[in-house]
């Protein structure tokens, strides 16, 4: 019960933070996320190997509705690595390539089973959230090595969307 009470303060936090940033401040976003979540993962006995958002301009523009789906991703990605990975670390690279932000985010723990049906919405909440920003979400198992996420967000449909 009362990780249920926390995730909820963590979504009402995350929806809060997110529709208070302005369009540029996508990084300033990450940081909210990452210092609500850092010391979770640290709790679960998960460090952050890797938090990179140096490629990511100063000048980057993303609508504001379009800044918490990818943060619910992103979060969801965390609870999955907390709940069921078993990883002791973890990866977050975030990168703008031409039209594209990509997040990739990889662990080290025991990978995905795929004789196990996905017993949440995890997995599919993600998948669904990236295809209604016209993202694309790729998970990667690599069996007994992790398992990572990659989501492709292209900047080119915001203004034919937005």
């Amino acid at each position: 019960m009362k990780e249920i009470l926390l995730s909820c303060l963590d979504d009402l936090r995350l929806t809060l933070e997110a529709n208070g940033v302005a369009r540029a401040d996508f990084t300033v976003a990450l940081g909210n996320l990452r210092y609500r979540y850092e010391p979770r993962l640290k709790a679960a006995g998960v460090s952050i190997a890797l938090w990179d958002v140096k490629s990511l301009p100063m000048d980057f523009h993303i609508p504001t509705q379009d800044i918490t789906p990818l943060l619910r991703i992103i979060q969801e990605a965390i609870s999955n690595i907390i709940k069921h990975s078993h990883a002791k670390h973890v990866s977050f690279t975030f990168t703008k390539e031409h039209d594209t932000l990509e997040i990739l985010i990889e662990d080290d723990g025991i990978g995905l089973d795929p004789t196990k049906p996905c017993k949440g919405m995890g997995l599919s909440g993600m998948q669904k959230r990236a295809y209604a920003l016209g993202a694309d979400l790729v998970v990667i198992n690599r069996k007994k090595m992790g398992t990572s996420i990659c989501v492709r967000y292209r900047l080119s449909h915001i203004a034919t969307q937005h």
